[in-house]
């Protein structure tokens, strides 16, 4: 496959790119298939813009090819040659037509598909997956296209279709930083721990930073490598002002070998350097928790909370605390503070890449939502994510956008009932209105269906302590601290896994 003499490269947007010279190889690639009809009319001007892609003059390239496109419109390799003149120039948005073109004539011409799926990759287009499973269906072993399709199925939160994707493209992520890390983060999602730290230490002999010792670290931990883990950490450790996350994931490391006085040693140093922070807050707290000492926690929340006041993870625990305590009135009262402070606020993720898709561009992603939900009119999850998106959005009661979050959440759940995540946004926006009966509906609606749904807990307590409804509060609040703490002990942690930033990226293979 031509990709495959490409040089891979992945940034801090975990996207594969093709480096300075890329036209070249893929001219060489190809060229066979391009002379292939030597007796074609437009055989002269293929060779021509050849030698001129060869020399990087792209322009002369698209000088050639515009007038034998008019007399060949039909030709799919003359569009192909004028899509990568077009991407040589950086005129993204011309190349992809140049290749949709070529496509209409010829659907599974490969160049014009790498091409097309190269842009659309880059820019997180919403055909990206589309065009590079066609590769895959015409080139299962490509290691390239895998390499693509692991990073857009890892972004997706897809880690076994990730994991699969990067096994067939071990040759070629074998020297990408990025895609190690990704590849060691999902197999330890999936529980494969000794294969995760073999590709977490391969990434960390591509990069001397912190981070991917940090990253290395944390799958030694997850695998219950303890001391090999305080190993990896122990320089940093030793550094003058360690990063907080690293004083967080070690304190963890040692109340997991059961040396709770080392654990509060390192999380009053991660408090002490990083005191506008929140991490080693709310560790603290829930080491507080674990020993029963309640009012410490508490104690040491307060401090947080007067120096990040609107920092929501800091009243969430201390809500916790409190009610474990036994203080029903100040544990609501920090939640409704939480609420109040992002009304948005989520317990677990809801929707596979809403989170990815909004940090990039949520008003680009909106679109594409859009225009999905108008190809798929009868799909749910496509109304639920243009509600989600507008709501992340921040659209304003009784504007055009709040109206249309609503009708999509409501389409959401009229096409599926059991989708939860509409159901809790809608109870969500209710909250906000000041309907709370209607809150209650969905929240209710929710635990039907998923009676250890935290989101809808949350929202039912909220509801009821605005409606003044108290009867239920104590047994309902009951139930979201121990669901809380069941799903911290549950998690493998993997949620502060942090991946390689683009300090790294400008390595090639």
């Amino acid at each position: 496959m031509v990709l495959s003499g490409w040089n891979l490269r992945l940034d801090s947007k975990l996207a594969v790119r093709v480096v300075a010279g890329m036209l070249a190889v893929f001219v060489c690639a190809t060229a066979g298939q391009l002379r292939a009809a030597q007796e074609d009319a437009g055989t002269a001007v293929i060779i021509e813009a050849e030698r001129a892609l060869s020399a990087h003059d792209f322009r002369h390239a698209l000088q050639v090819l515009e007038p034998a496109l008019k007399l060949h419109p039909e030709d799919y390799r003359l569009w192909t040659l004028e899509g990568m003149a077009f991407s040589g120039t950086h005129d993204s948005g011309s190349s992809m037509k140049a290749y949709r073109m070529a496509l209409a004539k010829r659907a599974d011409y490969v160049p014009a598909l790498e091409g097309a799926a190269q842009i659309e990759f880059e820019q997180n287009g919403a055909d990206a997956v589309v065009l590079l499973n066609r590769l895959a269906a015409l080139m299962p072993a490509d290691p390239t296209t895998n390499a693509m399709l692991g990073v857009l199925a890892y972004r997706s939160g897809d880690c076994e279709k990730a994991v699969s994707h990067f096994e067939v493209a071990a040759a070629v992520i074998h020297s990408q930083l990025a895609a190690l890390s990704e590849y060691g983060y999902c197999l330890a999602r999936l529980g494969r721990f000794d294969e995760a730290e073999g590709a977490l230490r391969r990434a960390a002999t591509l990069d001397s930073s912190s981070r991917s010792r940090y990253n290395l670290a944390l799958v030694e931990w997850t695998g219950r490598k303890y001391d090999s883990a305080l190993e990896i950490l122990a320089n940093d450790l030793n550094a003058d002002s360690p990063r907080e996350d690293q004083l967080t994931l070690a304190a963890e490391i040692y109340e997991s070998k059961n040396e709770t006085p080392h654990a509060v040693e390192l999380l009053r140093r991660a408090i002490r350097l990083h005191p506008q922070e929140s991490d080693a807050y709310v560790a603290f707290a829930t080491l507080a928790s674990d020993h029963s000492s309640y009012q410490l926690g508490i104690d040491v929340l307060n401090a947080g909370i007067s120096r990040i006041p609107d920092e929501t993870s800091l009243f969430m625990a201390r809500g916790v605390l409190h009610a474990q305590m036994g203080d029903l009135d100040k544990a609501i009262d920090d939640f409704e503070s939480a609420n109040r402070i992002d009304p948005h606020l989520l317990f677990v993720a809801t929707a596979k890449g809403i989170a990815q898709s909004q940090k990039h561009d949520p008003g680009k992603a909106l679109g594409a939502f859009r225009e999905e939900a108008k190809l798929h009119p009868e799909n749910a999850f496509n109304q639920y994510l243009i509600a989600e998106t507008i709501s992340q959005l921040g659209a304003k009661d009784g504007s055009a956008p709040y109206e249309e979050e609503m009708r999509a959440a409501h389409q959401a759940v009229k096409l599926d009932p059991h989708l939860t995540v509409a159901r809790n946004l809608l109870a969500s926006a209710y909250l906000q209105a000041g309907k709370f009966a209607l809150a209650m509906e969905e929240s209710r609606a929710v635990l039907a269906l998923d009676a250890n749904n935290q989101e809808a807990l949350y929202h039912l307590i909220l509801a009821l302590k605005k409606a003044n409804q108290r009867e239920e509060l104590p047994a309902l609040t009951g139930r979201l601290i121990k669901l809380r703490d069941a799903d911290k002990d549950a998690k493998s942690h993997l949620v502060r896994y942090e991946l390689v930033e683009a300090a790294s990226a400008t390595q090639s293979p």
